[in-house]
């Protein structure tokens, strides 16, 4: 899809973000192609082998053979971990050795994993993602696994979360916290590099994923219309 297509329904600022995030994207899709992996974004929880840490993380692609992930750490070539791959009602479990590592931004980490026995089913998952990204019927959206902070009005708790697909109109997140419906949410991207890039969003819908995350669709303001919203309405310092 070409950035104008990408971008024509957005207003100039939020065009400036999308191409950005489209850039980084970019960079990503000419590893892909040098493989089998298929992008397919979903929650992961990770352990240790012997169970005393856990962490939540989600996956950039998949292939039958491993995941590449975004996570809040670093992880070592060679360490093991436990992996429970959460597709809504369904988790199938896996154990996987990471192979790299790398920065992701200032607060996370890109990491490849291969299994160390059996296959990912890759059919079933993107079945399963075709069922729980019906948003897409309303305009072609892209796939972009990328970190986002959920900025609400007043001290509620930040929520935290990644996208799942995103175009000019709007983007579908999957969220640790509920969102209303219907309310207005300062979005905060977190790109490769580092940067931040926040839009403001109105979250049109959201529905439960699993026992522990909401899937969530998000309207960005058209073209021609004024944002009303900044970072101090948000409580964003």
């Amino acid at each position: 899809m070409m950035l104008d297509q990408f971008t024509r329904f957005a207003s100039p600022r939020i065009q400036r973000v999308l191409e950005k995030l489209r850039l980084d994207e970019e960079c990503y899709n000419s590893e892909l192609r040098t493989s089998e992996r298929e992008k397919l974004v979903f929650p992961v929880r990770m352990s240790t082998p012997d169970g005393t840490t856990a962490l939540d993380a989600f996956s950039r692609d998949a292939s039958s053979n491993g995941l590449g992930l975004i996570a809040p750490q670093p992880f070592s070539p060679g360490a093991r971990m436990n992996f429970e791959l959460q597709l809504g009602d369904s988790k199938p479990r896996v154990q996987m050795e990471c192979a790299w590592c790398g920065k992701f931004g200032d607060a996370f980490w890109s990491s490849g994993w291969k299994l160390t026995e059996g296959q990912i089913d890759v059919g079933s998952i993107a079945a399963s993602e075709e069922v729980t990204g019906y948003d897409f019927r309303e305009r072609e959206r892209e796939r972009f696994a990328i970190p986002v902070v959920v900025h609400q009005k007043g001290q509620r708790p930040r929520i935290f979360g990644f996208t799942r697909n995103l175009s000019g109109e709007g983007v579908n997140l999957i969220v640790d916290k509920p969102v209303a419906a219907a309310s207005f949410c300062m979005l905060e991207f977190i790109r490769i590099d580092g940067e931040r890039c926040d839009i403001v969003a109105e979250c049109v819908w959201a529905k439960e994923y699993g026992d522990r995350h909401w899937t969530t669709g998000w309207k960005f303001p058209r073209l021609g219309r004024v944002e009303k919203f900044h970072a101090s309405y948000f409580d964003i310092g």
